[in-house]
């Protein structure tokens, strides 16, 4: 009997000395997988950790490391299963009913997430910030009038708040309770009653809902205190026009872009606003003047600045002056294409060779692959007859065009017309036959490479065929008419040549015309009418060296 009851205790003894080894054993691996956590070796950690439960099935540790690895897998369901048996077996543990609460509202478990941040509230203090968290439950889940009371038990605690009045006020605005949203922020205001920005923000949340007078109010309030307040002035710019009080808004517009509290990048905001409306509000036209000049006035050393003003000055004809203040902006900062591109065009459309030329060279050494520089800089050298110039960059922008098949004709017909001026005529046709190869239907080509040709009495036969392709696509464009006039008038076509010239001078008194209408004048022997049309052609610009010649002897001369 006795020897039975000693075997007993020591079986019970053994079973202790076991569970203690395992549990030690537990522990260690427990300690070895919290290393690999931190060190970001999760899969190991979980294959511990895994380890340490398996010898340890209860230890609610375990399992909430567990529960956070299965996380880490986005294995919802485990992890959940895994954290609600850790806050079972150890319910007071805070930070056990955080994550499961946390992994709830991952799984849009949104009740049994806000059940246990209550639960975590009442079991202890100093977790009333939790709170935040069902608020954001309840706004998700669009309960609105909860999430409200919960801000109100928040704004109980922690007095009044910025940030919970503005979620007061934006689920109040959510219900279209709009009183309840304002009431809110004048509350706000009476708590921090030296902050204008509170005020802004009322008078803008009155003046998006149609309450202009209570928002003028406001905001004349604010500009009496303090008179260089430039969000107020245009705010109130703003209500002034929908008054029809363009004078009082044009001055608060003023003040704003004259304050220095105002940066830049806001004043160019409301400037880009402004002429979008321009083409529907003419009144608007002078004001954005008075805005760029303010802008270059108030920020003198910002590139930014003159580009809005060229941009301004541009789109109201005022080439010369926008083309200033694209040069100025440029000196500032030199990294922007597109002004670049403005400087470019400008200068062209104004006739500034000169500036084109010098312009598109800077650029070209900004941007060295962009072909336009090229382009442009080729086409200015070529009307200074600079021809040598005018080739090496049309040459040097063809190869950057590449599979851009549009700029490869643009350049090509350009390097025709060139080659063609220095005479190097093999190049010149070659040019125009690669670019009739991209697009054989292109007019421009087609007029320049038969004219050249009728010039030189050579493939007439082609030129004619060039002519009559291009005459099917332009058939009323007076140069055209012109070029297939001077190709039948080298094919001793005179009478058809006489008709095309005719329909041409209908639409045209390009001196070049009237001129070449005056030789086919002659050649038909109407030779009193020609000399009357040479003399014509003298009083325009383009015509040969020859006309004066023809004039005062009365002859054609080729």
């Amino acid at each position: 009997m006795l020897h039975a009851q000693k075997n007993k205790n020591d079986k019970k003894e053994q079973k202790i000395i076991r569970q203690e080894q395992e549990l030690r054993q537990a522990e260690e691996y427990f300690i070895e997988g919290n290393k690999d956590y931190i060190l970001g070796k999760y899969d190991k950690a979980f294959d511990w950790f895994q380890r340490a439960n398996k010898l340890s099935p209860d230890k609610p540790a375990f399992l909430f490391k567990l529960s956070e690895c299965f996380a880490q897998q986005n294995d919802l369901n485990k992890a959940i299963q895994y954290s609600e048996k850790a806050v079972e077996l150890d319910p007071k543990n805070k930070y056990y009913g955080l994550l499961l609460g946390q992994l709830y509202e991952k799984n849009k478990d949104y009740k049994d997430a806000v059940k246990i941040y209550e639960k975590i509230i009442k079991q202890s203090a100093g977790n009333d910030e939790l709170l935040l968290n069902i608020a954001s439950i309840q706004q998700l889940t669009n309960d609105f009038d909860g999430a409200i009371k919960t801000y109100n038990k928040l704004e109980a605690i922690y007095g009044i708040n910025e940030e919970i009045v503005r979620q007061k006020q934006m689920l109040y605005l959510k219900q279209n309770r709009l009183d309840d949203a304002i009431k809110e922020w004048r509350k706000l205001i009476a708590a921090f009653p030296d902050d204008p920005n509170l005020q802004l923000d009322l008078a803008n949340l009155l003046y998006v809902n149609n309450k202009n007078v209570e928002a003028k109010k406001i905001l004349e309030d604010i500009i009496a205190k303090n008179p260089d307040a430039p969000f107020a002035s245009l705010m109130l710019y703003e209500i002034y026009r929908k008054e029809n009080k363009f004078e009082k808004a044009d001055k608060e517009l003023e003040k704003a872009f004259l304050s220095p509290q105002l940066n830049i990048d806001a004043k160019i905001g409301v400037t880009v606003s402004l002429l979008r409306q321009l083409s529907t509000d003419t009144t608007l036209k002078k004001q954005s003047i008075k805005l760029g000049d303010i802008l270059v006035k108030v920020h003198p050393n910002e590139a930014k600045a003159y580009a809005m003003n060229g941009d301004i000055l541009a789109i109201q004809e005022r080439k010369q002056d926008a083309f200033n203040n694209y040069v100025k902006s440029i000196d500032l900062d030199n990294s922007h294409y597109k002004i670049w591109q403005q400087i470019v065009f400008l200068a062209s459309e104004l006739n500034k060779n000169d500036s084109v030329i010098k312009y598109s060279e800077r650029a070209i050494e900004v941007f060295p692959s962009q072909p336009l520089f090229f382009y442009y800089g080729g086409s200015a050298y070529s009307s200074k007859k600079n021809y040598p110039k005018a080739v090496s960059l049309f040459e040097s922008g063809q190869k950057i065009a590449g599979s851009n098949m549009e700029l490869n004709v643009q350049f090509l017909s350009q390097l025709g017309d060139t080659y063609n001026n220095l005479k190097l005529f093999s190049k010149s046709d070659s040019s125009y036959e690669a670019a009739l190869k991209i697009d054989s239907e292109n007019v421009h080509v087609l007029n320049n490479y038969s004219y050249y040709l009728s010039l030189r009495k050579e493939k007439l036969d082609k030129a004619k065929k060039m002519c009559e392709k291009m005459l099917e696509k332009s058939p009323n464009e007076p140069a055209y008419l012109d070029t297939y006039a001077w190709v039948l008038y080298q094919n001793k076509d005179y009478a058809n040549a006489k008709k095309y010239m005719e329909k041409a001078l209908l639409k045209t008194s390009d001196a070049t015309i009237v001129e070449h209408y005056g030789d086919v004048l002659y050649q038909l022997g109407d030779k009193h009418e020609a000399l009357v049309q040479w003399k014509k052609a003298r009083e325009g610009e383009g015509y040969s060296e020859l006309l004066n010649k023809k004039i005062s002897d009365k002859k054609l001369y080729e």
